[in-house]
């Protein structure tokens, strides 16, 4: 029998059931186009001589009512062409530090990892299928394959070859890993594996060892990859075409999608390796830049805000629809969407504005960013400017004024000796307050700009106007107008 593992849990039982019809309904047409053409068909593994079918499905925990509708879908799948369908259970306590794939809330996806434990020994060889996937062409073809030495089949991911890949180590102390072989990077949704070689390569302990010392970020892929990279078979990308390939036009990425278009590329295949995988897709996967089947097209918007869909959509509906078992409850889905497209549509319109008015605040921002820095930094300069030229000396002016001069020696003049030489003191003051002010007119005239600005430019003019306010600035300007008033004058003319 040709051996299929896939990894379910309860939610995704019923999208496993809709994939295994589908392989179901390709072999019972290749079946009967062989019978009419009376052609043999091609023989099966070396390690069983019985045809059909044997679908291992990896989960942590089924409930005893999907286990039995399992059993049922067997039942009915085999009578369209033989199958099992076998339920091995793990536990993912040992994958719990490491991280989930998006939109996963268990470690299931790691359970590939330990499959060739979990398959019996007697097996060779097996085909790994993700759950988001449907089978379009036979594959016989697939499984008559030579591997040679190679440990996997694989198809590439959907990933720029061109740049680098590293892991960070979880011991800060070690280096990082970088992927040698960058450009063989695969996508482990899809492994048409050699057993007998992933065992003796102890693939199991070498993945589990790089899970412990590496923190990954593409989960499990980014372990297989590192252990197993450089000894797989590079397929043509047909046995694991992604919906992106559809939607790269209109998400704006179709002028440099290939290898050989540009460096900056999100795809590691040639277009001519592309056209041809295009002509004869035999599995289609749901990931990357699309919805699932299971959820509306309308959730992801293209660049004119159009739902994304794309072909294949409707053509996993009609392989659900036919589905033994679980049809009905598909069809409760499928009726559950189409009532909630508009308001899913709404949903992703919303995301999509919000995500615009996010990218232009950022791109305003950007622009305005560098003018913000020089208009700080031209008012820094300013304020250096500024701080150059700040005048100073409104104190000493004010102190350089006679009313504050005389002031002074009056309030001063508290013992009897000083008041007998008071005014003798105060004479002296005004005549040499004359004669400076005298000189400083003289200067004056010969060079106006050397007359002092007016007291209210000065920076320290507070400080200068408390010294106006002081008791010796007004008691000498109490003293000078009390000379005017009782002597008009003619005793500070005298002095």
């Amino acid at each position: 029998m040709f051996h299929i593992v896939f990894n379910a849990d309860e939610n995704y039982i019923k999208y496993n059931a809709v994939l295994m019809m589908s392989i179901i309904k390709i072999a019972l047409k290749q079946t009967c186009k062989q019978e009419a053409t009376k052609i043999s068909p091609p023989p099966p593994p070396q390690d069983s001589s019985e045809q059909g079918y044997c679908f291992h499905i990896l989960s942590d925990s089924l409930s005893l009512c999907t286990q039995n509708k399992l059993q049922e879908l067997e039942k009915e799948l085999n009578a369209l062409y033989p199958c099992r369908i076998l339920i091995h259970f793990l536990s993912g306590e040992e994958f719990k530090d490491s991280p989930k794939w998006a939109n996963h809330t268990n470690h299931l996806a790691y359970f590939r990892i330990k499959l060739a434990s979990v398959l019996p020994q007697e097996i060779d060889r097996c085909l790994y299928l993700d759950i988001d996937m449907l089978v379009l062409q036979p594959l016989e073809e697939l499984f008559a394959l030579d591997l040679g030495e190679n440990i996997a089949a694989v198809v590439l991911d959907c990933s720029n070859p061109y740049q680098e890949k590293r892991l960070k180590a979880r011991d800060s102390t070690q280096a990082d890993f970088v992927f040698p072989f960058r450009k063989e990077y695969f996508n482990t949704g899809f492994m048409l594996i050699n057993l007998k070689k992933w065992r003796e390569s102890q693939v199991e302990s070498r993945a589990l060892e790089f899970m412990r010392t590496f923190i990954t970020r593409v989960g499990d892929q980014d372990i297989l990859n590192a252990v197993i990279g450089k000894e797989t078979l590079k397929l043509p990308p047909k046995w694991n075409f992604f919906i992106n390939h559809f939607n790269a036009e209109r998400l704006g990425r179709a002028d440099n999608f290939c290898a050989d278009e540009s460096k900056n590329c999100l795809y590691g295949y040639t277009s001519k390796q592309y056209q041809e995988s295009l002509r004869q897709i035999a599995i289609v996967h749901y990931t990357f830049l699309g919805a699932k089947p299971w959820e509306n097209e309308c959730k992801i918007l293209d660049t004119a805000y159009l739902p994304l869909t794309y072909p294949y959509y409707a053509t996993w509906w009609e392989i659900a629809l036919q589905t033994p078992i679980f049809n009905q409850e598909l069809k409760e889905l499928l009726n559950n969407l189409k009532e909630r497209a508009l308001q899913d549509y709404a949903k992703a319109l919303s995301g999509k504005l919000l995500q615009l008015e996010t990218n232009y605040y950022c791109h305003i921002k950007n622009k305005i960013s560098p003018l913000e820095n020089e208009l700080s930094q031209l008012q820094a300069r300013m304020q250096k400017v500024e701080e150059s030229q700040k005048i100073y000396g409104a104190k000493k002016r004010v102190q350089n004024h006679l009313n504050y001069k005389l002031g002074v020696v009056i309030v001063e003049s508290q013992n009897i000796f000083k008041k007998v030489i008071l005014p003798f003191r105060m004479a002296r003051i005004v005549y040499l307050h004359k004669k400076q002010l005298k000189i400083l007119q003289s200067l004056y005239a010969l060079n106006p700009q050397l007359k002092p600005p007016a007291l209210s430019r000065y920076s320290d003019l507070q400080e200068a106007l408390s010294y106006q306010n002081s008791v010796f600035y007004q008691t000498g300007e109490r003293f000078l107008n009390s000379c005017k008033q009782w002597f008009k004058g003619k005793f500070i003319k005298i002095l």
